[in-house]
């Protein structure tokens, strides 16, 4: 059911403000609405590891300019990998050992971030949307897939 639900929100929310760009979270909105999804997102997180889902479609709705999407993004990925990680840990799910394996398996995922952020800095803010919209809709549907 979990997976239903955020593929299917990862598909609407972005479609949804896609289609109708004039719709946005207002200032007074976000003081109360960041907190919220941040909760929202942790208990996501916290239930089934895949806290980015609700961080994306808030991002999604604040129609932040690219490179601002990305710092904003990274930093939100960055603190809910260390709060997981410091979990996993204190759980003992996790052992300090696997975090060597875990750091060689970075690699590849840093060397496909060094990519992102040549290929982004040669869009402009249109493309950029598109491809952001793809990327939902794929990840979106690959929710969908698992649960079904």
């Amino acid at each position: 059911i979990l997976f239903v639900v955020i593929g299917t929100s990862v598909i609407v929310f972005p479609l949804i403000a896609h289609f109708r760009p004039h719709l946005r979270v207002s200032e007074a909105t976000e003081r109360w609405l960041g907190p919220l999804v941040g909760l929202v997102a942790g208990l996501i997180g916290g239930i089934s590891t895949f806290y980015g889902a609700p961080l994306m479609l808030y991002l999604v709705w604040l129609r932040l300019p690219k490179d601002l999407f990305v710092v904003a993004i990274s930093l939100m990925y960055f603190v809910g990998a260390t709060g997981l990680l410091g979990g996993l840990l204190l759980f003992g799910v996790a052992q300090f050992q696997g975090l060597g394996l875990s750091a060689i398996g970075c690699v590849p995922v840093f060397a496909g971030l060094w990519l992102g952020q040549r290929l982004r800095v040669r869009l402009d803010e249109r493309r950029f949307a598109r491809l952001l919209l793809a990327v939902y809709l794929a990840t979106g549907i690959s929710f969908l897939a698992k649960a079904f």
